[in-house]
């Protein structure tokens, strides 16, 4: 059974189409069974919470929360929900999608399961980036989607990359810290370096041990603060720095400092 675009089996309960990223959030009764199918496109079930098998012809997996599993339109999977059922971010990638990512389906290989502690933090932030709206929301998301896809990808990195400095990653830093307040993507950076994106994404995070879309959050929260600091209101602070809105900036500012943005406000007034 091959299911149509956007289709699940469980009751859509909301979605959202990005440039031929189509975000499908889906509740799946409880003790049910999703029988043998493919989709359409290349996708990935992210479990936000409650209990979910999943079956490939060769193996089963119990995922855990935010936990990635992918599939190709070419291999068949299964499936069968615990006594709580569940609730899952299904993530699909359309050609069109991948076709302007310079990405072929073929080069995401097979059925593949994401179990690491980077990968499910990778895919919560795509969660939450999913539910805001914003001058840079849409690529942001466009980012950690194409992120999500990098332990996929049978694309190669040269050691001499890896090792030394080439000259277009420092354009593409560059090119990061000169805007990274506006609405810029992982593929935006890489045609200012001149470098595939999945290429650019790999060989950034070796190198400075961070993801791009972490690198453009962090320096939006170091903006923001600093506004924050001379005296800015918080909302005026998290616009002016690139953030879809201050409750956007205030968990960022919790994640990266440990701290809310108030905390700023109240340094800012005692120094005075």
């Amino acid at each position: 059974m091959r299911l149509a675009v956007a289709k699940y089996f469980g009751r859509k309960v909301w979605e959202r189409r990005s440039a031929g990223l189509i975000l499908t959030l889906s509740a799946y009764r409880p003790e049910c069974v999703l029988p043998w199918h493919c989709h359409m496109n290349p996708t990935f079930f992210v479990v936000l919470h409650g209990d979910h098998r999943d079956h490939s012809r060769d193996s089963q997996f119990d995922q855990p929360a935010f936990s990635l599993v992918f599939h190709p339109t070419t291999e068949k999977h299964a499936g069968e929900l615990g006594l709580r059922g569940a609730r899952g971010l299904n993530i699909e990638f359309e050609p069109s999608w991948l076709a302007r990512h310079e990405l072929q389906e073929s080069q995401l290989g097979r059925y593949r399961i994401l179990p690491s502690a980077a990968a499910r933090l990778a895919a919560l932030r795509l969660v939450t980036t999913s539910f805001r709206f914003g001058d840079t929301t849409e690529a942001d998301l466009d980012t950690q989607a194409l992120e999500l896809l990098v332990p996929l990808t049978t694309w190669q990195v040269r050691s001499v990359d890896i090792c030394s400095n080439p000259r277009w990653l420092g354009r593409g830093v560059e090119f990061i810290e000169a805007h990274f307040r506006e609405g810029i993507s992982l593929r935006d950076v890489a045609e200012q370096a001149g470098v595939h994106p999945v290429h650019f994404a790999r060989v950034f995070r070796r190198r400075h041990h961070c993801s791009v879309s972490q690198i453009l959050r962090t320096l939006r929260v170091l903006e923001a603060s600093r506004l924050v600091l001379e005296g800015n209101g918080l909302a005026h602070a998290a616009c002016a720095a690139g953030f879809a809105d201050q409750p956007h900036f205030s968990r960022s500012c919790v994640r990266e400092l440990g701290c809310t943005p108030r905390s700023l406000q109240l340094s800012g007034n005692l120094s005075d």
